[in-house]
């Protein structure tokens, strides 16, 4: 007989197994294991998911990424979902969907899945009402300015002051964000502190090349045309989260290629929400979404990817 129970952080151990199937050599078994640690230092949370259980034998698996944000003065909860799988023996009479179910009845949660599985997509639309994310994402190649050269803005990076600017709010986004490769970065921008959260990812794209410098400069930037790039996994730095997504895109002429250049990436990819003003250097639409979210209140916009499987596990890949 097949039950669903919650999943703790002692249950790493049989967990791993049916992990391990996904076969993603850019996860390593550290990685795996922050699915079963908490996220977020304001939700005390003491489950993180559900197993499908057989007998005594975990045979499936979901985890569920929790965390509590403040939106226009209101507290809401989320649940990013993901590395939902099931051991091959048991996937015959569609039992998996009993995790999905167990998560679905989490009261009082916004629910987000970055990545599903394709043939699960019209599932989560059709039986439970989720939306699919229509943002995308566009590229702000690290290319300097005339302004940047010449005022060359001052940018703190994983600095303990940081924090002196920051809302309470920001200020627990920065604690609960605490690994290697996440970078926390703060500038002035018009007399404003601009904090932003970055996580350097690799991923197949397309490349800036020499004609496509040329071009810009030469031709104006309304002509450049996508053969000017090249195909290639590079390491850009994608924006999780901006304080203000206003004055942050319309400094990215000044600050972009200074910030790109101190983290050591190749150009920043942002959501589109925060490209208010658009930047002189951007690769636009660069990346679309395949997301998917479920509320009853909130819009597309109020979700980002800060206490998901990126962030939390610290992928060096993009999972979008």
């Amino acid at each position: 007989m097949l039950t669903v129970r919650k999943v703790i952080t002692e249950d790493f151990d049989n967990v791993i197994e049916l992990l391990e199937m996904f076969d993603n050599k850019d996860i390593d078994r550290e990685q795996w294991k922050r699915l079963f640690s908490p996220v977020c230092t304001k939700l005390n949370n003491t489950f993180f998911g559900f197993a499908l259980v057989h007998e005594i034998k975990i045979v499936g698996f979901i985890a569920a990424i929790q965390s509590q944000r403040e939106i226009n003065g209101k507290i809401y909860k989320f649940c990013n979902i993901s590395s939902w799988i099931v051991h091959p023996a048991y996937r015959k009479e569609k039992k998996g969907f009993l995790l999905l179910q167990a998560l679905m009845e989490m009261e009082g949660f916004n629910f987000y899945v970055l990545s599903p599985v394709k043939h699960t997509f019209n599932y989560y639309i059709n039986y439970y009402g989720f939306k699919e994310n229509t943002s995308k994402v566009s590229t702000v190649p690290a290319l300097p300015s005339i302004r940047g050269i010449f005022n060359k803005p001052n940018v703190l990076i994983n600095h303990e002051a940081i924090k002196n600017y920051l809302t309470e709010t920001e200020i627990e986004l920065y604690n609960d964000h605490q690994l290697d490769n996440i970078f926390h970065i703060l500038y002035f921008y018009k007399n404003k502190p601009i904090y932003c959260i970055v996580k350097p990812c690799k991923y197949s794209s397309y490349v800036l090349n020499s004609s496509f410098i040329i071009r810009i400069f030469t031709k104006g930037w309304f002509k450049i045309l996508k053969k000017d790039f090249f195909s290639s996994k590079i390491l850009l730095g994608l924006v999780h989260f901006t304080n203000n997504p206003l004055l942050f895109s319309e400094s990215l002429n000044t600050v972009a290629y200074t910030i790109c250049k101190e983290i050591k990436i190749k150009g920043l990819s942002i959501n589109e929400k925060y490209l208010i003003k658009k930047p002189l250097f951007l690769i636009k639409n660069h990346i679309n979404y395949s997301g998917l979210y479920k509320t009853d209140e909130l819009s597309q916009d109020d979700f980002d990817s800060l206490y998901s499987e990126l962030t939390h596990m610290n992928l060096n890949h993009f999972q979008l």
